[in-house]
């Protein structure tokens, strides 16, 4: 289970906003308590959030198909 959490959070950001917390021993009795870190979620929205403009060259592609580029 903590190996999925750990999976879960390792995308760019997601382990520095969030802090996720599992307890208990069993399945019956595992608990997953989660916090977001306010001041880190601001600093992500200044680094990321509106900052990328894209300019490709293949003037065929939809927005749809360069963003999905982009991403991968």
């Amino acid at each position: 289970m903590e190996a999925e959490i750990a999976a879960l959070c390792r995308p760019r950001w997601v382990g520095e906003v969030l802090t996720i917390t599992l307890t208990g021993h069993t399945p019956a009795g595992f608990r997953l308590a989660w916090h977001t870190d306010q001041k880190a979620r601001k600093r992500l929205e200044n680094r990321f959030f509106g900052k990328r403009i894209l300019f490709p060259n293949r003037t065929e592609w939809t927005v749809a198909e360069v963003v999905a580029v982009y991403r991968s």
